[in-house]
């Protein structure tokens, strides 16, 4: 009762992932896993640490005995629950509707995610708003420039997106073709190696149309700011319906840059803050419908910027 009571709590939970850390053939119940967890042995976890979600998020484990959860608590993460792999276990599993089986209907679990990460906020709320606007139902080709850790790249890649993942750090985009790969959509995010310092906009746009094969309807900036680039972008993405889905630090309404530092410390540089409401102003000065605007604060009370323009 205990574990059916406690699989539940699991299932029901919005947003929960569950991280399966038993090594595979050796454990004394291969063959047998739960659904919507994600599989990283215990013995991979550090090297691909990348795949799992930030510390402070809600995630249930799934070992064969303790010791296996050993590094994740170490190094901090949020383990609400920690489930013992048995029979029982298993047996409690299944009356729930909870065991891995070819064909199984979506059941109890329709809505969780198969990936512990998050990506940014904003992409996935205003992302499925920005592919709705692509003309004749085809497949949206994204560019997401300063790709970071590839998550955002992947989730667009998960929604059905071809994307084009940009950085000028190579570690970033082998870690973004390790997070697409192991969600089996790395033939969906090509990586681009552009220093936007060494390249023009324009000429950063058609490496990735020519990636893509094609014109580009959505392009990604989140947490990074290139305003040459930023500029261009409503004058270069000239097919009716482009997105451009940007979020970057902002000083609020009311208070000034020496306000953000002092009560932030980072990013210290004036260049590298947004003023409120230039997002905006930029792209209704070009005519642009601004679909979504808000502001979002992150953990650390850092404010950004958020908007989603649309070429009308």
């Amino acid at each position: 009762v205990a574990e059916r009571e406690r699989l539940a709590r699991w299932a029901g939970a919005a947003g929960e992932g569950l991280l399966d850390v038993r090594d595979g053939a050796s454990s004394p119940t291969a063959g047998t896993s739960l659904r919507c967890s994600v599989h990283i042995p215990s013995g991979s976890l550090a090297g691909r640490s990348f795949l799992l979600p930030h510390k402070a998020a809600a995630m249930s484990v799934l070992a064969d005995d303790r010791v296996e959860v050993e590094f994740l608590l170490e190094q901090g993460y949020n383990a609400t629950d920690i489930f013992i792999a048995s029979q029982q276990l298993f047996a409690a599993a299944d009356a729930l509707g909870l065991l891995e089986r070819p064909g199984a209907a979506a059941g109890p679990l329709a809505d969780k995610p198969d990936y512990l990460w998050q990506p940014s906020g904003f992409v996935a709320r205003a992302l499925p708003v920005a592919m709705r606007g692509i003309e004749g139902g085809r497949r949206p080709r994204v560019v997401d420039f300063g790709c970071g850790s590839g998550r955002d790249a992947a989730f667009a890649a998960l929604a059905g997106c071809q994307v084009a993942a940009v950085d000028s750090a190579a570690p970033a985009l082998v870690r973004a073709a390790a997070v697409a790969d192991a969600h089996g959509v790395g033939s969906e995010v090509v990586g681009l190696h552009l220093d936007l310092r060494k390249v023009s906009p324009a000429e950063a746009l058609r490496a990735a149309e020519e990636a893509l094969g094609g014109k580009v309807d959505i392009v990604i900036g989140v947490r990074f700011l290139h305003r040459p680039l930023l500029e261009e972008l409503p004058v270069l993405l000239r097919n009716q319906g482009a997105c451009v889905l940007w979020s970057h630090f902002s000083i609020p309404e009311g208070s000034c840059f020496d306000d953000f530092v002092a009560a932030h410390g980072h990013p210290s540089k004036r260049r590298d803050i947004l003023n409120a409401g230039e997002l905006e102003a930029l792209f209704a000065s070009h005519g642009w419908d601004v679909a979504l605007s808000e502001t979002q604060v992150l953990a650390d009370t850092r404010p950004l910027a958020c908007v989603l323009a649309r070429r009308p």
